[in-house]
């Protein structure tokens, strides 16, 4: 895994919660055990068919007899059948070890615990959200209208009592640019 690749996988990692990464990290697992333990079974039962085959074969009327014995090769055959199916059992378990460490090796990489300790209940959010929270908090924005049209509602607020006079001078002040 290259230096680009871990920077993407540490940031889509820290935009996760921690509910929603034991959720993913759960699921991924299940579904690889799911998938590795039905070949391991399958496996299994074909490294167990050739040995049933070796077993019956003899057993069948007719097909050996004492005169006509069975060859030696259909043992060796039947041998080489368990003992491939056998390997790709063992192969299927390695594998599904490696995957499983694998996931385990990208929290690892992303900076988080295998019990997810440190990792927030809820996440901060990104910078461009944060940017974003920021500018609309900065200031409303400015009025558009022309200078004596504030001015005169400026007026007509003082002279209603809607605002004082110390009110009045200082956004009399701002809106002139004092």
């Amino acid at each position: 895994m290259n230096k680009r690749d871990k920077k993407q996988l540490k940031e889509n990692l820290s935009k996760l919660s921690k509910n929603e990464l034991q959720a993913q990290v759960k699921a991924a697992k299940g579904e690889i055990k799911k998938e590795g333990i039905g070949l391991m079974v399958l496996f299994g039962i074909l490294a167990l068919l050739p040995i049933g085959v070796y077993i019956a074969l003899p057993k069948i009327p007719g097909i050996f007899t004492e005169e006509n014995p069975m060859p030696a090769f259909v043992k060796y055959i039947c041998i080489g059948a368990c003992a491939f199916f056998v390997l790709l059992l063992l192969i299927q378990l390695f594998r599904m070890i490696a995957r499983l460490k694998e996931i385990d090796s990208w929290l690892k990489i992303g900076g988080i615990e295998k019990d997810f300790s440190n990792v927030p209940k809820t996440r901060k959010p990104t910078a461009p959200q944060v940017q974003r929270k920021q500018e609309a908090q900065v200031a409303p924005a400015k009025d558009q209208r022309p200078v004596k049209e504030q001015l005169a509602e400026l007026k007509e607020m003082l002279d209603s009592g809607l605002i004082n006079e110390s009110d009045f001078e200082a956004k009399k002040k701002q809106i002139l640019g004092i």
